[in-house]
C-alpha cells in the first residue's frame, strides 16, 4: 500500500489526458465524482507510508518535552528496545522517547500528530507477537517512567497506578495489605500493568478470577483524536451505569486506538493456603475427566488446572535440567492449584479430592506439594516450558483458544502434518479456561514451513470455532490472520473505531489491523 495514494491520483491524471478521451473539467458532474472518490480513498485507506521521516527540529522539540533523561537515542540501549522476547522481531527506530507524567505524553502525541510521526508503545516489551517493538523505524514511546503508585485503598482494595508499573511491584505494595493482583504471568518481574491492559492479559489464574474486564473499573488514556486528548476514564466505583464504558474499548486495543497511561483495578484478598499438585494423565479424556470432577469437588478453591504434554515436558528436562516428579511415564500431566483462606482444612480438602481421582483412575500417578518451595518447584515444569522451547532450535509459537473437546486436537494434527520436518511439536496452556500454547520447533528457521504453518493453524482454529488469539495479541505475528478473527461487519466496525481514535493512524502501525 506505499504510495497508494499517489500511485491512484496518477491514474487518474492518465485517464483524464487519454487519446481520445474529454479532459474532466473542474465543474463537470464526472470531475465532482473524481473528488469524492479521491476524499473517500484518503480516508478509507491506511496512510502507511505517507509518514514523515525524524529531523533534527523535530527531535530537539520532543526533547524539550521529556528532558534530555526522557530522550534515548543511545545505539547500545535502542538495541535492547528494537528487539522482541523471541527475537523473531527487530525494529530500526533512532530515538525513544520516555515521558514522566500523561501531560508529557500528551504532549508528544500532540507532536507526532502535527509532524505525522509514526509511534510505538513499549512497556515491558514482552509481547510474543512483535507487538512492543517496531515494525520499521517508529518513534519508540516507552511508558517505563509512568512508573507510580498513586494510591490504594485498603477498604475497598481499589488500586489507582500508572501504566509503567511492573506487575510484581504492584503485587507487592497491595500485599502488605492482604491483597494480590487479580491476575499472574510469567513475566511477571518485567511487565507492566498498561501493557497488561492493552492486550487483555489472561495468565494464570483466569479460572478463579475471571478475566481483566471483570477487575478494571477505570483507564487514563490519551488518544491522537483531534490533535491530541486526554480521557479520564479513572474510577474507583465497582458499579457506575451511567454512561457507556467507553473504557473497554482500550482493554486488549493493543495500543492501536490510545496509550494507557493510568489504571484504576481492584486486587483481590490475596489467599491464606496455597496447595499445588502435578498430575499424570494416560488419555486426554482423562484429562477433561479429571477437569470436571477437580472443578465440581473443589469449586472456589480451584485457582488453576495447567496443561503440559509428554513433548513439553521433555524439553523443560532436557534445556532446563527439571526431572519429572511423577513416577510413571505419562503422555498428559495437568498442575492443580488451589487457594484459600482455611488454613486448617484446604489442604485436607484438595488432597482429598486429588486422591479420590486417582483412586477411580482418572489420573495414573501424581505428587502433592508439601511445603511452598516444593509447589514452586512444581510450577517451573509448566512456567519453564516456553523458555525450554527456546532452546530446543527455531521456535513456532502459537496461542489460541478452543472448545475444551477440541484442545488438544490441533497439536495432533500439527504433529500428523509437520512432525516429519520439525524437531518437536507440542502444546501447553491453561486447559481451564480452553487457551493452548502450540509450539513447534525446527533446526533452522523455514519461511515456507512457517507459512505453511500458519495457513493450516489458523484456518483449523477458526472452522473449530477457536480464537486465533487467546492472550498474546496480533501484533505483527498475525496481522495477515486478522480478517479470520471475526466475521467482515465486525472488523470493519473495529477500523471504524481506529479511525475516530487515531485518524492519522499513527499509533503502532503496521500491527494489529488491517483495512477490510
Amino acid at each position: 500500500m506505499m504510495g497508494g495514494r499517489s500511485h491512484i491520483r496518477r491514474r487518474f491524471c492518465r485517464l483524464d489526458k487519454a487519446k481520445g478521451a474529454p479532459l474532466l473539467r473542474w465543474g463537470s458532474p464526472k470531475r465532482q465524482m473524481l473528488k469524492t472518490v479521491c476524499k473517500l480513498w484518503r480516508h478509507f485507506v491506511t496512510p502507511f507510508g505517507s509518514y514523515a521521516a525524524l529531523r533534527d527540529g523535530q527531535v530537539q522539540l520532543l526533547e524539550r518535552v521529556v528532558g534530555s533523561k526522557g530522550l534515548v537515542m543511545d545505539a547500545d540501549r535502542l538495541a535492547v528496545a528494537n528487539a522482541d522476547w523471541t527475537g523473531q522481531y527487530r525494529g530500526n527506530a533512532e530515538v525513544l522517547v520516555a515521558p514522566s507524567s500523561s501531560d508529557e505524553v500528551l504532549q508528544v502525541i500532540k507532536a507526532c500528530v502535527a509532524e505525522r510521526l509514526p509511534l510505538c508503545i513499549q512497556g515491558g516489551n514482552t509481547s510474543l507477537v512483535g507487538g512492543s517493538v517496531p515494525a520499521r523505524d517508529e518513534l519508540i514511546l516507552s511508558t517505563s517512567k509512568l512508573n507510580r503508585i498513586l494510591h490504594f485503598d485498603e477498604s475497598s482494595g481499589v488500586l489507582n497506578c500508572e501504566a509503567g508499573c511492573i506487575l510484581e511491584t504492584l503485587n507487592s505494595h497491595v500485599g502488605q495489605s492482604g491483597y494480590m493482583m487479580p491476575f499472574d504471568l510469567a513475566a511477571r518481574g518485567s511487565c507492566m500493568i498498561g501493557g497488561n491492559v492493552a492486550t487483555c492479559a489472561g495468565g494464570l489464574h483466569l479460572l478463579r478470577f475471571g478475566p481483566l474486564y471483570g477487575h478494571v473499573l477505570g483507564l487514563e488514556v490519551v488518544v491522537p483524536l483531534e490533535g491530541g486528548q486526554k480521557l479520564n476514564m479513572l474510577s474507583s466505583l465497582r458499579k457506575d451505569n451511567s454512561t457507556f464504558r467507553l473504557a473497554n474499548l482500550f482493554i486488549g486495543s493493543e495500543g492501536q486506538l490510545g496509550i494507557v497511561t493510568q489504571v484504576s483495578i481492584c486486587a483481590v484478598p490475596r489467599p491464606l493456603t496455597r496447595n499445588v499438585a502435578f498430575l499424570g494423565c494416560l488419555t486426554f479424556q482423562d484429562c477433561l475427566r479429571l477437569l470436571h470432577l477437580i472443578r465440581v469437588r473443589l469449586g472456589p478453591l480451584l485457582s488453576s488446572v495447567e496443561f503440559v504434554d509428554q513433548d513439553c515436558l521433555n524439553c523443560v528436562k532436557e534445556h532446563m535440567k527439571l526431572s519429572n516428579p511423577v513416577a510413571t511415564s505419562c503422555p498428559f500431566y495437568l498442575l492443580i492449584e488451589t487457594m484459600g483462606f482455611n488454613q486448617d482444612n484446604d489442604g485436607q480438602t484438595t488432597y482429598a479430592a486429588i486422591e479420590q481421582c486417582l483412586e477411580e483412575g482418572h489420573a495414573a500417578d501424581g505428587v502433592f506439594a508439601e511445603s511452598e518451595t516444593q509447589a514452586r518447584e512444581l510450577w517451573k515444569l509448566r512456567e519453564l516450558v516456553s523458555e525450554a522451547f527456546s532452546h530446543d532450535g527455531y521456535n513456532y509459537k502459537y496461542d489460541v483458544s478452543l472448545p475444551i473437546h477440541k484442545y488438544y486436537e490441533i497439536v495432533e494434527k500439527c504433529k500428523d502434518n509437520f512432525g516429519v520436518e520439525c524437531v518437536r511439536v507440542g502444546g501447553f496452556g491453561h486447559l481451564g479456561d480452553g487457551n493452548i500454547h502450540l509450539n513447534i520447533t525446527s533446526k533452522c528457521p523455514s519461511d515456507s514451513l512457517k507459512k505453511r504453518m500458519d495457513d493450516f493453524v489458523y484456518k483449523w482454529t477458526t472452522e473449530n470455532n477457536g480464537s486465533i488469539s487467546a492472550e498474546h495479541g496480533i501484533g505483527q505475528l498475525k496481522l495477515h490472520y486478522w480478517h479470520m478473527s471475526r466475521p467482515t461487519a465486525v472488523l470493519r466496525q473495529c477500523v471504524a473505531m481506529k479511525r475516530h481514535f487515531d485518524p492519522s493512524w499513527i499509533l503502532n502501525p503496521y500491527k494489529t489491523l488491517q483495512n477490510v
